[in-house]
C-alpha cells in the first residue's frame, strides 16, 4: 500500500493512501498539516488503480512537487517531495505482492552442480555432463578436491605442478667466462694457447738476434 510521510511542527508520520484523503490545515481534513503556510484546504490525494494522483485545491502559497510548481492533478512517483508550506511530504510507492511475477509451477529445479562447475566455478548450461570453461565431469563434482583430475573429451589430464624456484647451480657460477654451465673447455682452446706461447717465444728470439 502506498503512503506518505509527513514532517511538519508536530514530528515525523506516515500515512496510508488507500482511498480519496483531503490535505491541509483545517483540522476536518484526513490528512491534517502542522504548517502555518499550508492553506486549511490545501489539497487531495486519491487512489486510480495502483497509483495515486495529487491535485492542488488553490491552496494561497501553492503546492510544489520535486521543487516545481503543481498546476494540474498528476500521478506520484516513488521518492517525489511534495511541499505544502513547512509540511514537506514524501511519496513511497508500495509494490503490490498480488503483482510480483512468479515463475510457473512444474519447472525442473537443477541441482547448482549441473549449472556450476565445482572445479573452477564457471557457469554451465543445465544438463552439461562437462564444463566448458575447464572439461571437468560436472556430474562427479563431489569428489573435486581428492582427486584434482580434469576430465577434458574422456581424457584424464593431471594438473601441471606447480612452479618453484631453485637455486643457482653452483657450477655454472664457478665456470669460466663465456663457457655454459656443464660444458668443458674444449682442445681447441688449448692448442689456440700453445700457438699464441709459440709465436710470443719466437718473436722475442728474432729481437736478439737483431740485436
Amino acid at each position: 500500500m502506498s503512503k506518505l510521510f509527513v514532517r511538519d511542527r508536530s514530528g515525523i508520520r506516515q500515512v496510508r493512501v488507500d482511498r480519496l484523503m483531503t490535505i491541509g490545515r483545517g483540522p476536518n481534513n484526513d490528512l491534517v498539516l502542522s504548517a502555518s503556510y499550508a492553506s486549511r484546504r490545501h489539497a487531495w490525494a486519491w487512489r486510480q488503480g495502483d497509483e495515486v494522483i495529487l491535485e492542488d485545491l488553490g491552496s494561497t502559497y501553492g503546492t510544489l512537487v520535486n521543487g516545481e510548481r503543481l498546476q494540474e492533478p498528476r500521478f506520484l512517483c516513488h521518492n517525489d517531495v511534495i511541499q505544502m508550506g513547512e509540511a514537506q511530504l514524501t511519496f513511497v510507492a508500495e509494490q503490490d505482492l498480488s503483482t510480483v511475477k512468479t515463475p510457473p509451477k512444474g519447472l525442473p529445479q537443477l541441482p547448482l552442480e549441473q549449472a556450476f562447475c565445482a572445479f573452477c566455478g564457471a557457469l554451465n548450461a543445465p544438463g552439461a555432463r562437462y564444463c566448458a570453461h575447464c572439461g571437468y565431469t560436472l556430474e562427479q563434482s563431489e569428489g573435486a578436491d581428492e582427486d584434482r583430475q580434469v576430465t577434458m573429451r574422456g581424457q584424464p589430464i593431471t594438473p601441471l605442478e606447480p612452479i618453484v624456484a631453485r637455486s643457482f647451480p653452483a657450477a655454472a657460477a664457478q665456470a669460466p667466462r663465456g663457457a655454459r654451465p656443464g660444458v668443458s673447455v674444449g682442445r681447441s682452446d688449448t692448442r689456440t694457447r700453445i700457438l699464441i706461447l709459440s709465436l710470443a717465444l719466437v718473436a722475442g728470439i728474432l729481437v736478439n738476434i737483431n740485436d
